[in-house]
């Protein structure tokens, strides 16, 4: 994964410094699991997003998966990572128009 914990990261420790409701959260590399990962997702990571609720996910790390989704709890994934899999820079830059969640009260 992303996290390496031979140089004395703590995963666990740095993902639950992850607050609740945020509107953006910027990781290293993405959540999740599974083979299309290639083993640049974190599980924890992906469990703790979903219960920080934050309407954008921003990471990068897996060169692969460049571009912008949706997760299935509605929030935005964006994957900014510039290089591609040689590691060359090709990727283009990603830009999000973001509001604060309570910007239609305040208007």
């Amino acid at each position: 994964s992303a996290f390496q914990s031979h140089g004395g990261y703590d995963e666990q420790k740095a993902v639950s410094a992850i607050p609740p409701r945020l509107d953006v959260l910027i990781t290293h590399g993405p959540g999740g699991s599974g083979r299309a990962a290639l083993g640049r997702a974190s599980p924890l990571l992906e469990e703790r997003r979903k219960l920080a609720e934050p309407r954008v996910h921003v990471f990068g790390h897996y060169h692969l998966g460049h571009g912008v989704s949706s997760s299935e709890d509605g929030a935005v994934l964006a994957n900014a990572s510039s290089a591609d899999a040689f590691v060359a820079v090709t990727h283009s830059p990603i830009v999000l128009d973001i509001f604060p969640r309570n910007f239609a009260a305040a208007s």
